[in-house]
C-alpha cells in the first residue's frame, strides 16, 4: 500500500520519501541499528501495523496490477534433460491406504 504523500517526493527533505535510486545492487545492506536513511513514519509503529492489517484484510488484485501470469514452461527454463530428475523412486510413491491404517 502506497502512503498518501503530503509533500512532493522529488526533494530529498521529504520525510515520506525513502528514495533508493542512489543505491546500487552491490551495496551492502544497512545495519539495523544504524540505517543510512531515516525510516519514514509510515513504515514504523502503528501506521505500519494499520497498513499491513488493511492490506491483509483487503489484499490487492494482483491480476489487475500485473496482468494474468501464465504457468512457466519448465522445459524452457531448464533445457538440459537429466535422467535422474525424471526417475521416480519408491520414496515418491505413497499408497493411499497407508494413511488410513494409522
Amino acid at each position: 500500500m502506497t502512503p498518501v504523500r503530503s509533500r512532493s517526493s522529488s526533494g530529498s527533505g521529504d520525510p515520506d520519501n525513502y528514495d533508493i535510486a542512489d543505491l546500487k545492487s552491490d551495496d551492502e545492506t544497512d545495519d539495523e541499528c544504524a540505517p543510512r536513511k531515516k525510516i519514514p513514519n509510515w513504515a514504523r509503529g502503528m501506521q505500519l501495523r494499520a497498513s499491513l492489517l488493511q492490506q491483509h484484510c483487503n489484499p490487492p488484485d494482483l491480476n489487475a496490477l500485473f496482468g494474468v501470469i501464465g504457468r512457466p514452461d519448465l522445459k524452457e527454463i531448464f533445457p538440459i534433460k537429466r535422467g535422474y530428475f525424471q526417475k521416480r523412486t519408491s520414496s515418491a510413491v505413497w499408497p493411499s491406504h497407508s494413511f488410513l491404517s494409522n
